[in-house]
């Protein structure tokens, strides 16, 4: 997965990759979710790292509702967020 990338990527190959806007980058690194370390004034990405996030949040379940929300009601169905 992401094998055009280098093993190490920048801000904006995270961007490319997750087809996010910067300030969101910013927040995934900032908030812990996306790991990465600081060269300098650049941030390091671990490419690993990037597909452990998108595998993780792929498998993501969501919780059943407690009320019919929108999603379920024009889906048809029951508990499905």
């Amino acid at each position: 997965m992401f094998d055009k990338y280098d093993d190490l990527l920048n801000v904006e190959d995270l961007c490319e990759i997750l087809m996010i806007g910067k300030n969101a980058a910013y927040t995934l690194l900032a908030s812990g979710e996306q790991k990465a370390y600081r060269a300098g004034t650049r941030r390091k990405i671990p490419r690993e790292s990037v597909t452990w996030y998108v595998r993780n949040k792929a498998s993501y379940k969501r919780r059943s509702c407690t009320k019919r929300c929108s999603f379920c009601f024009y889906q048809k169905v029951k508990n499905s967020c």
